[in-house]
């Protein structure tokens, strides 16, 4: 009787082994396939923007789909894209209400985009021959990077 039930404890601990093993493996191919379709969604959405910028289209009219394309594959609740001509921001495409375009068109006048304006720069970039103290690369305004051969007093 002690023999038998002893039998049945070492089956029941080499299945639960067995089960353990099976399912971190399974688990392993699931994120797998997880990660491929991440994958196959975004080179989906990257050829929905190159077939849309193919297009015989006005290119206000590519902005306006390329806007959709944001809002619809990553979930954006808010989306505007404003170009800037020199003096102010137009807005080409956007699903904000329109009480709020005024406020969007006077971006240049916050202080916060003032040094954009007048460097032609993202707004921040990534310095990579300077390094921080552990070994990562700076982020660095847009102000301090080199002028690239324009001249700017």
């Amino acid at each position: 009787m002690l023999n038998l039930i002893l039998i049945i404890i070492i089956l029941l601990v080499v299945t639960i082994v067995f089960l353990t093993i099976y399912n971190m493996n399974v688990h392993k191919k699931i994120e797998t396939y997880s990660n491929l379709n991440q994958k196959v969604v975004s080179l989906n959405i990257l050829q929905e923007f190159m077939d849309t910028v193919s297009k015989e289209q006005t290119p206000d009219d590519k902005i306006r789909k390329i806007n959709e394309i944001l809002i619809e594959k990553y979930d954006i609740k808010y989306s505007t894209i404003v170009v800037y001509n020199g003096s102010e921001y137009i807005i080409k495409a956007t699903n904000v209400d329109s009480k709020h375009w005024e406020a969007l068109r006077n971006l240049h006048q916050e202080e916060i985009f003032k040094d954009f304006e007048s460097g032609n720069y993202g707004k921040y970039t990534r310095n990579t021959r300077r390094h921080g103290p552990h070994g990562q690369p700076e982020v660095l305004r847009a102000s301090d990077k080199p002028h690239q051969g324009r001249y700017r007093p």
